[in-house]
């Protein structure tokens, strides 16, 4: 049994390509964020441009939640077609390469249309997979959904190197930075072509159209939504990660050493998740979450009357933050059980509430880095609150 478990862990499916990609395009899009700003707002100061970017590359985020509403309206439209998303996907990568410099205004819509509608692909493949997967005992889902982004986030890594040491900054600004979308979109139609010969193409589920008129809690959403609140720790992180390039040359000078985020740090959250996760399932989620979350809270508020002048020191908390995010990313979404209590509407809405929060917060975060100095006294603090409140909602809020 032990040996099928670990088989059905390290076993990929079709839907597995898509968290790949995903580690793909965050790392790429955010790299390039300097050479989009200068594409696009070059008239503003880099002050207030950078977090516009940052803002329209995470309408991917954003849109998501959208998907429901949206494939009610067009149901009909739906049924009647059968929609291949990797090709979809591929179309929407390539439309940044064709953007002319010319017309910057109508360049800069289509931008931000192909963002917002490349959340709404993403959402409807995650809920697909949902739909066919949810009455099966794949707990590891999210766990594997995790860990392919971050495999994609590092081959994303030195894809980037490739560009930036091929192309001078000039040719950068004024056009290359759309190289990382033609590699995306020459991945993807290779990822597609493979699955085509294997007849494992990704289609648009037309039975899902029928699990949109599922009953919503708002009150089990809510919940499950402030339990699991920690899980905006390691999404962040890769977030920090994939901006490493030219975030801490931008910032506020005394950012610069935490913010320098590398690909140490996110290997360190990559292979400590490998080792939790078949811990958790051993010992039992519950008894050791509660454990290590209390551990947590309890080093966080003791952090947080000491003083961070030393680079050791701040080494050292962007260590925390590596833990931290393995163990949240290992908990998250509890296991498949829950998720098949939940229902596919409830389950679907919660994953992608957690991709709204961040759309939102992640302009706010990096234009305060830009312009603030951090206070690390704070930053442990508030990793201690999200540890807080998801413990209060597990003992204190009760399901109906």
């Amino acid at each position: 049994m032990l040996n099928k478990n670990k088989n059905s862990f390290f076993q990929l499916n079709r839907y597995n390509f898509i968290p790949f990609i995903e580690g793909l395009d965050i790392f790429l899009n955010f790299s390039i964020v300097t050479f989009l700003s200068i594409f696009f707002l070059d008239e503003y100061d880099y002050k207030h441009s950078l977090p516009i970017i940052i803002f329209i590359i995470c309408l991917s985020f954003f849109s998501r939640i959208f998907f429901i509403p949206l494939c009610k309206k067009f149901s009909d439209f739906l049924k009647k077609r059968k929609i291949n998303c990797l090709y979809l996907l591929s179309v929407i990568y390539l439309i940044p390469v064709f953007l002319p410099n010319s017309f910057i205004v109508i360049s800069l819509f289509v931008f931000i249309l192909c963002r917002f509608f490349l959340g709404i692909l993403f959402s409807s493949i995650s809920f697909s997979y949902l739909n066919l997967n949810l009455d099966k005992n794949e707990d590891s889902y999210f766990v594997k959904y995790s860990l392919l982004v971050i495999i994609g986030m590092v081959l994303a890594s030195f894809l980037y190197l490739f560009i930036d040491d091929f192309f001078s900054n000039n040719q950068l600004n004024e056009w290359a930075w759309k190289v990382a979308y033609l590699l995306l979109f020459l991945i993807t139609v290779l990822t597609s072509l493979v699955l085509k010969i294997n007849n494992k193409s990704i289609f648009f589920d037309l039975n899902l159209i029928d699990s949109l008129n599922e009953q919503f809690s708002l009150r089990r959403v809510k919940k499950f939504f402030f339990s699991n609140i920690y899980i905006l720790v390691p999404l962040l992180s890769f977030i920090f990660f994939s901006s490493n390039k030219w975030l801490p040359k931008f910032s506020n000078p005394e950012n610069m050493q935490l913010l320098e985020f590398n690909t140490v740090f996110v290997m360190i959250i990559f292979l400590i998740s490998m080792f939790i996760f078949p811990l958790i399932k051993l010992v039992g989620r519950k008894r050791l979450s509660n454990f290590l979350s209390f551990s947590i809270v309890i080093i966080c508020f003791t952090s947080f009357f000491f003083e961070y002048t030393s680079s050791y020191s701040i080494e050292l908390l962007k260590f925390f933050i590596a833990l931290v995010s393995s163990f949240s990313i290992c908990i998250f979404f509890l296991n498949a059980k829950n998720l098949k209590d939940f229902g596919i509407v409830n389950a679907y809405i919660i994953q992608n509430l957690y991709f709204l929060v961040l759309s939102v917060i992640s302009p706010l975060l990096f234009s305060y880095f830009i312009n603030n100095s951090i206070s690390y006294n704070v930053l442990y603090l508030n990793i201690g609150l999200f540890f807080v409140v998801s413990l209060a909602c597990n003992f204190y809020v009760k399901d109906k």
